[in-house]
């Protein structure tokens, strides 16, 4: 007993010197993880405010607010870079939550000086726009801000990254909501920053700084759905030079002209998949193909096989980023004083209009609202703003969305926005990818009132596939998809030019409002279908590829207010990472998309 007694009064004074250290250790902890949530606050929300000083292209301002965030994340930094913190970090039950402490504070600090300074030049480009000298953009500040842009939008990868990394911490409460909440914000600013390093770099060349270039600008109606959008309703021709654009004609799709051949050779996946509507030489159908880049390529190749006067590319648009631009410019006003808003042009373009001139005798009609529409959006466009940045945010949701695509047969300029969803273009050779294209297959213009809901999970199978790209095996996943197409047109009332079947002979008997639908699924390369189901009805499926990915297709009749669910249970090689490439394809309205995360 007095031994113990001895031994516990030896160790006594080292007890109570690890409590008094760990007492100090926290005490010391918490003073320091408070100054670091102060300074990230702090940073955080100058960084916002940096955001609105460029919105404003108040450049001075920003770099005003940029200086006081570099100097409190410089501060955040240096406190989890203490060896205490740092001892402290490799301690169970706290050390993740320092080592996310870590990463938050070295990934705000990257924020500000190694991304945020670049975007100031955004500003520059706003002014440009803003002060816009006989209705021409100064080209001058694009090519200037190409590479600062281009260096941020590198370095804000980088962060994208390493905030990444941080997932595998084992974190809960309000610091995984600040790393979720941050990781969002470098997310869209990612986005924006990639689009304006490419915008800096190419407007030049686009706008003519050197040559005069010109343009085909289609509108597409996305009531008739093609693998692009919609079926091109209407054209015009528009030329840039030195920064100023001028729509030269506009022009409806009876007008374009069918060359007697393809002017243009594509692959043999192309041949196989478009051949029989003849892609390549068939204005109604020239852009079946969801990828945008062939779609410019065949459009440019008709119209210059066909016309005198040469495009360098094309530009299209439809009815909901006429939509997204009215939002920013205000309503516009037609000859007859029908005044068209945001919330009101694509349901007027797209169905009203039908009900207005209801048959094949007021075509002459249509089209007169269909070239005069493209002129008023133009004219809208091009005008003068006092406020471009909200201009340039709408049209990045037309991007982002797929309503707002470019094309340019110059390589350099293709190359640049091919790194942008701007170029809508199919990812090649892609592993784990899921997309859905439909197509009218009718000539009818029922897809304004068709409804998709998408729903995909996938699991490992337990076998690993190689793909034959030099990179070995990859886990093979098990995907369930449910397409549910709902036809919610009514079954009387609708004008005949809306519910005509072109497809079927004019003698032939079926329901008014039926809709006849080209169905095709997007797959990463090397896929398979293990079976298929319309309605719990087993059917067979052509088997494709373009762009080296896996299509799978079949024809489908819905009646009107009926729905039908298309299941599928694919296989397909995990991408690394096991991030699934989603691809969407601009309608009408939007789709109810659920995709579940792949499980082990």
């Amino acid at each position: 007993m007095r031994r113990a007694r001895r031994r516990v009064r030896r160790l006594l004074p080292a007890l109570l010197v690890g409590f008094l250290g760990a007492v100090l250790l926290a005490g010391w902890l918490g003073s320091q993880a408070w100054q670091l949530k102060n300074d990230l606050q702090i940073a955080r929300d100058s960084i916002a405010s940096l955001e609105q000083k460029v919105r404003d292209g108040d450049a001075k301002g920003a770099a005003n607010l940029l200086a006081k965030a570099q100097d409190r994340t410089g501060h955040a930094r240096q406190v989890t870079s203490e060896p205490v913190w740092r001892f402290a970090s490799r301690l169970p039950l706290i050390g993740d939550n320092l080592l996310l402490g870590t990463g938050l504070a070295r990934s705000v600090d990257q924020l500000s000086q190694d991304v945020l300074p670049g975007t100031l030049r955004a500003a520059d480009l706003l002014i440009a726009l803003r002060q816009r000298r006989g209705g021409a953009v100064e080209l001058a500040p694009f090519g200037a801000s190409a590479a600062p842009l281009r260096a941020s939008a590198h370095a804000v990868v980088k962060v994208q990254s390493d905030l990444r990394t941080l997932d595998r911490l084992h974190v809960v409460g309000l610091l995984r909501d600040a790393k979720n909440q941050l990781g969002s914000r470098v997310d869209r600013l990612t986005s924006s920053l990639i689009g304006a390093s490419v915008a800096a770099e190419v407007i030049p060349s686009l706008l003519g700084e050197r040559t005069p270039q010109r343009y085909f600008l289609a509108l597409q109606n996305n009531a008739e759905s093609r693998g692009s959008g919609g079926l091109i309703a209407a054209f015009g021709l528009v030329t840039a030079h030195n920064g100023s654009l001028t729509l030269e004609r506009t022009g409806v799709n009876d007008e374009l002209v069918n060359p007697p051949s393809a002017p243009l050779t594509l692959d043999r996946d192309f041949r196989a998949r478009y051949g029989s509507s003849e892609s390549d030489r068939v204005w109604l159908n020239a852009n079946e193909s969801p990828d945008f880049p062939t779609t410019g390529r065949i459009v440019t190749s008709l119209w210059n096989a066909t016309q005198p006067q040469h495009v360098s590319g094309v530009v299209a648009l439809d009815p909901v980023a006429i939509a997204y631009v009215l939002r920013a410019t205000g309503p516009l006003t037609l000859e007859d004083g029908t005044k068209l808003s945001a919330e009101k042009v694509a349901d007027f373009t797209m169905r009203k209009l039908y009900e207005i001139y209801p048959d094949d005798r007021d075509t002459p009609r249509r089209t007169a609202f269909l070239r005069q529409l493209l002129r008023l959006a133009f004219q809208r466009l091009t005008a003068e703003t006092s406020d471009p940045a909200a201009l340039a945010e709408q049209l990045g949701r037309a991007v982002l969305e797929g309503h707002l695509q470019v094309y340019s047969a110059d390589a350099t300029v293709q190359a640049a926005l091919s790194t942008t969803r701007i170029a809508g273009a199919l990812p090649v050779n892609r592993d784990n990818v899921l997309g859905v294209v439909t197509q009218n297959l009718a000539g009818g213009k029922l897809d304004y009132y068709l409804r998709r809901k998408i729903r995909y999970s996938a699991t490992r199978s337990g076998n690993d596939v190689d793909v034959g790209d030099g990179q070995g095996t990859r886990p093979e996943l098990r995907g369930q998809l449910s397409v549910t197409l709902r036809n919610t047109a009514p079954s009387i009332g609708l004008p005949p030019y809306v519910t005509k079947r072109a497809d079927r002979p004019a003698d032939a008997r079926y329901p008014v409002g039926q809709n006849r639908l080209w169905v095709s699924v997007y797959l990463g390369r090397g896929a398979q279908l293990a079976s298929a189901t319309v309605d719990g009805r087993r059917i067979g499926m052509t088997s494709e590829r373009e762009k080296g990915l896996t299509v799978l297709s079949t024809q489908l009749n819905i009646d009107p207010g009926t729905s039908v669910t298309l299941h599928l249970t694919v296989f397909q090689p995990a991408a690394h990472g096991n991030a699934l490439t989603y691809l969407n394809q601009p309608l009408a309205f939007p789709d109810e998309v659920h995709l579940l995360t792949t499980k082990e």
